[in-house]
């Protein structure tokens, strides 16, 4: 299988230098995250990077991208995101940055959190009229969920969404990918961490907000 990985890592080292250095806080996510959280090498290609952070800090990532060989984009208030029959969205990330030579994008989810909670936020068309999805949980799942201590990958300072939180996710979608990931990162996944997620969706609260 091709694989892409000089480039990744040149993106990576490009993105999580300026967010460190902008004092932003972030995790990387997506099946990359998961390789660099299991310490394996990257083993496909890879046309985006997604990373999770902080919405407060979207005017700070329009700054990063001026001048740069990608293109930042806002779509907020224009999202294509549909909430399926299960009430989660579907669609493109509202806010990225599309790389100018290819069909490469680096896409953000949003999030904001404090010492009590942490919230996904998504904006999604509903029939015409934007709208925001909160989904929020309780602060003391962020840890299983997420990696928050930096660790060093090629010479790059970053933090990632955990193997584990990566790993049950692709088990609710069939693409040929995520049946590769899986196979992969299995033998990697430790099963304590993994039971910790299994009780996410009991503590989660979910709120639609008209805009």
């Amino acid at each position: 299988m091709e694989i892409n990985e000089n480039f990744i890592i040149e993106v990576l080292k490009f993105i999580c230098e300026k967010l460190n250095d902008h004092k932003i806080n972030y995790f990387i996510a997506g099946a990359l995250a998961a390789y660099i959280d299991a310490g394996l090498p990257i083993q496909r290609i890879h046309d985006d990077i997604d990373i999770v952070i902080e919405e407060k800090y979207i005017d700070d990532l329009k700054k990063i991208f001026d001048g740069t060989d990608f293109e930042f984009h806002d779509n907020r208030l224009s999202s294509n995101k549909v909430l399926n029959k299960h009430g989660f969205p579907e669609g493109d990330h509202e806010v990225y940055a599309q790389y100018k030579y290819g069909n490469f994008h680096i896409g953000f989810f949003l999030i904001r959190y404090d010492d009590t909670s942490y919230t996904f936020i998504d904006y999604f068309d509903d029939n015409g009229i934007i709208k925001k999805l909160e989904r929020t949980l309780p602060i003391s799942f962020l840890n299983a969920q997420y990696n928050d201590i930096s660790i060093d990958y090629f010479g790059i300072s970053l933090k990632t969404t955990r193997k584990e939180t990566i790993y049950k996710n692709k088990f609710v979608m069939n693409r040929e990918k995520d049946l590769f990931d899986i196979e992969k990162l299995k033998p990697t996944i430790e099963a304590d961490k993994l039971d910790r997620l299994k009780n996410l969706s009991k503590h989660r609260k979910t709120a639609i907000v008209d805009l």
